[in-house]
């Protein structure tokens, strides 16, 4: 009995792996025991009290101070050179119809080039896209009149947009291509915010032709438009040497160097070879100006500085030269030093808004950080790219 009852309380007999888990845990209690005791006696020898305070920073540090004087002159030099900018842009626009008249000039004899070389060509001239200014559709009366008679915002995409369809297929060769591609290699796409414009904030007025491919309408708001703005969809990195020259001179730098702004003085370089008269490269650099700058899509400073690299990399007579300096706005030729006092604010420009003027109207560019083919003195220059090689 004594032995059966022996055997029956061990059944059935506890499996090893079993009896190391019991044995292990109970081990752990053992071990949880102790240091309970060796923290009791630890702390009855060395009472707990309040933790020692952190050492603190330098408040030194997180004193805000005010901005230096040439900090402040150069965020006034920008806030008056972007209204200078917009103000300049409207203007051209508004007051100056032979810019437009010039525009006009241009794209007929681009039309009327097409036309006699490669005629299945012209509606390249055209496009159905809401979102881009100046679209009027690919209806060939329609694109002659644009050409005839079109507001300089039809023209400019007009020409842009028969450039960008190879309707020069045989005709042009752009030689400033490779150059441009040079320098705004930094460019970096970003995701399109469409911003919405208003009617009656359209300038110059839409069209009628516009009107039935861009306008749209909603139950809560105004009639209006959304057009895509380069700035919107188009960055260029902080350490392009675009935005390295233009600091030290206070240029506007928002997409880099305007290749839309070459191809219109492309095409009017050509329409001027090919016998077209009254080409003036001028009027079509401040076409370019005004209907980049009011669209969103590049800076004056862009525009004027792409043009001139145009001028000197192709060998045209007209140099069209800028004053890549604070005082940029003072010469925009053919404009008067007069009429652009006009256009700035309280009839200051923006140099002389700066105050104090802590930065010089002409700075050095420093000689370890050239911008290839571009400036290297007080007064800008540019070697031409074929001199280069």
């Amino acid at each position: 009995m004594d032995g059966a009852s022996g055997i029956h309380a061990q059944w059935p007999p506890a499996r090893p792996d079993q009896r190391s888990r019991e044995l292990g845990q109970a081990d752990m209690q053992l071990r949880q025991q102790a240091a309970l005791r060796e923290l009791a006696a630890m702390s009855a020898h060395h009472p707990v009290g309040p933790p020692a305070p952190l050492p603190q920073p330098d408040a030194q540090r997180f004193v805000p101070c005010d901005a230096s004087p040439c900090d402040n002159a150069a965020i006034t030099y920008q806030r008056e050179a972007e209204y200078f900018d917009a103000a300049l842009a409207r203007h051209i626009i508004n007051h100056r119809p032979e810019v437009t008249h010039q525009m006009r000039k241009v794209a007929w004899a681009a039309w009327n080039l097409v036309r006699k070389t490669d005629p299945a060509r012209l509606t390249k001239f055209g496009e159905d896209n809401a979102d881009h200014a100046g679209a009027v559709g690919c209806n060939l009366k329609v694109l002659e009149k644009v050409a005839l008679s079109g507001n300089l915002r039809e023209t400019v995409g007009f020409l842009l947009t028969g450039e960008r369809n190879k309707a020069f297929k045989r005709l042009t060769k752009f030689s400033s291509r490779k150059l441009l591609e040079e320098h705004r290699a930094d460019r970096q796409k970003v995701p399109v915010v469409p911003q919405r414009k208003l009617l009656s904030e359209v300038c110059p007025p839409l069209s009628e032709a516009e009107s039935r491919g861009s306008l749209q309408s909603s139950p809560d708001s105004p009639s209006y438009v959304e057009w895509r703005r380069g700035e919107q969809f188009l960055t260029l990195r902080l350490t392009n040497q675009i935005h390295v020259n233009a600091e030290p001179t206070g240029g506007l730098v928002t997409t880099g160097l305007s290749g839309s702004a070459m191809v219109l003085l492309q095409i009017a370089q050509l329409a001027k070879d090919q016998g077209t008269e009254g080409i003036d490269l001028e009027l079509v650099r401040l076409a370019a100006l005004a209907v980049f700058v009011e669209h969103g899509h590049h800076t004056a400073h862009e525009v004027l500085l792409s043009a001139h690299m145009w001028a000197v990399d192709t060998g045209s007579a007209q140099k069209l030269p800028y004053d890549d300096t604070y005082r940029r706005y003072r010469s925009i030729s053919p404009l008067t030093e007069k009429e652009l006092r006009n256009v700035a604010r309280n009839s200051q420009f923006p140099d002389e808004l700066m105050n104090p003027p802590a930065v010089p109207p002409t700075i050095q560019r420093p000689a370890q950080q050239p911008f290839p083919g571009v400036y290297h003195s007080v007064q800008p220059t540019y070697a031409s790219t074929h001199a280069r090689r």
